[in-house]
């Protein structure tokens, strides 16, 4: 039976959007730090090479304090169950789909940096070959509506799954947009808050 706006509630507390969660971290960073990499940077004929390293140190930084509440990625972690309903009426769960690689995009419509990274995700679910199941798993919405208006606004052609909350408590979802990448056996192999480049996603997907 297709989902309906009283069949299908949106989540009680919404989940912030990851738009300005970088600068707030970033201002975390030490004003000692700043000073050493200056003088490091002023001494050091390779600055390019240290800019690179200081870049990748801050974004690993970053990336970890994002996704350290997140369920643990590796081989002892196996994905929590789904039986959601579609926009389409139909019921998707991770057991139909084992022995495939599965992205999980946990996002709201009205999140700006979900709205960003929708090409994205059809790009990489349009060249996926059938070798990998993307599900968009639609939190904090408004109304169905809303999210049936969001794939019309970004031509989506993936399953987007209505979520009343439960799953993204599974999951530990605190923020959107966040993806979890699943192995073959349903286990966590990668996770992700915010955005995520085309390539970035493809990466964690190999």
């Amino acid at each position: 039976m297709p989902a309906s706006e009283g069949s299908l509630a949106a989540t009680a507390h919404p989940p912030i959007c990851l738009l300005s969660d970088c600068s707030s971290t970033l201002r975390r960073c030490s004003f000692a730090t700043m000073n050493l990499y200056r003088r490091l940077r002023a001494h050091w004929a390779p600055s390019l090479l240290l800019d690179g390293v200081f870049a990748a140190a801050i974004f690993l930084t970053i990336s970890a304090w994002q996704t350290r509440n997140l369920l643990p990625s590796g081989p002892a972690t196996v994905a929590p169950a789904i039986s959601l309903t579609g926009l389409d009426g139909q019921t998707y769960t991770l057991e139909e789909v084992r022995g495939r690689k599965v992205l999980l995009y946990f996002f709201a419509p009205w999140c700006s940096v979900c709205n960003l990274s929708a090409h994205n995700l059809e790009a990489l679910y349009a060249d996926a070959e059938g070798g990998i199941t993307v599900y968009l798993i639609a939190i904090g919405y408004r109304s169905v509506a809303a999210v049936s208006d969001y794939r019309k606004k970004h031509n989506l052609t993936m399953p987007i799954l209505l979520d009343d909350g439960s799953v993204a408590r599974d999951y530990n979802i605190a923020a959107t947009p966040t993806y979890y990448v699943l192995d073959e056996a349903g286990r966590v192999a990668h996770k992700s808050v915010g955005y995520s480049t085309g390539l970035g996603m493809r990466l964690r997907m190999l």
